[in-house]
């Protein structure tokens, strides 16, 4: 699998290309980042002072996105924590369209 930038990879996951129905996976998202970044849960709890368990329960959709951390993700990535807040509330409203709505 041929290596892609941090920028080519938020180009081509462009969060206004997603569709309802199709699964947005904020964590997986992370995790590719992270993957891109040759950063590992404990090099981010580090740069970020969030503890590697919360990272890790992000990363493994156990718990969710939220503001704080998605400031300290812009901090760290140089991507806007908006960016990480709407692929968050994308993932939270297909997910509520596809379980209400079948």
């Amino acid at each position: 699998m041929a290596k892609i930038t941090k920028d080519e990879f938020f180009e081509t996951n462009n969060i206004l290309n997603f569709k309802w129905g199709h699964d947005i996976y904020p964590w997986l998202t992370l995790k590719d980042v992270l993957k891109a970044e040759e950063m590992t849960y404990n090099d981010l709890a580090k740069a970020t002072w969030f503890s590697t368990i919360l990272i890790a329960q992000i990363c493994t959709n156990k718990r969710r996105i939220n503001i704080p951390f998605a400031v300290a993700l812009q901090e760290q990535f140089k991507v806007s924590a908006t960016f990480w807040l709407n692929l968050q509330r994308a993932y939270d409203l297909s997910k509520y369209f596809n379980n209400n709505y079948k």
